[in-house]
């Protein structure tokens, strides 16, 4: 074998997890730094449908009051100032959603009730 080829696939096996690695690492913490820049943010995409391929609709926050608008191939339109209650409660419940994938709701669960259940059968 000639020496030059085991040279060139040593690198190649010292290498290659190198690059896997820093490519894992960096879509790991990208996302995370992106996450923290993304919280004082005056526009917020609340909501964003897609209408066609080319258009969609968006509720978005601009300086916390929430607009309907719509982007197409003419550009960003915004249609019409929506109501700030509806889109908190909007929020309310999908945040609940997220918590609450399991399909019940935690906090409807009377604690007392379970702690005198469970003080109950210590007495018993």
């Amino acid at each position: 074998m000639d020496g030059n080829f085991v040279i060139q696939l040593l690198k190649l096996i010292v290498l290659l997890p190198l690059v896997v690695f820093l490519i894992i690492f960096t879509m790991k913490y990208s996302g995370k730094y992106m996450e923290k820049m993304n919280r004082g943010k005056i526009i917020k995409i609340i909501e964003k449908v897609p209408l066609s391929q080319n258009t969609f609709l968006a509720v978005v926050s601009i300086n916390n009051k929430p607009y309907l608008i719509t982007n197409g191939e003419k550009g960003a339109q915004i249609l019409l100032e929506l109501n700030e209650e509806s889109i908190n409660d909007y929020m309310i419940g999908i945040q609940s959603q997220n918590q609450n994938a399991l399909g019940f709701n935690l906090s409807s669960i009377n604690l007392n009730w379970i702690k005198g259940k469970m003080k109950n059968e210590k007495n018993n």
